[in-house]
């Protein structure tokens, strides 16, 4: 397993593991991805949040 910072282009392929991550978990609604956007957009996360 190679650990690395995220960069720009693993954008979608993050996005895709959080939808999926949480798509049947029992306390989602299912916008957990929605969150991350919101988030993400405001600045609010780490610039490495992986």
């Amino acid at each position: 397993m190679i650990i690395r910072k995220e960069e720009l282009k693993d954008k979608e392929e993050i996005y895709n593991l959080v939808k999926e991550a949480f798509k049947n978990a029992e306390h989602s609604d299912g916008q957990n991805i929605t969150l991350l956007i919101s988030l993400e957009t405001q600045k609010a996360l780490f610039q490495n949040y992986l």
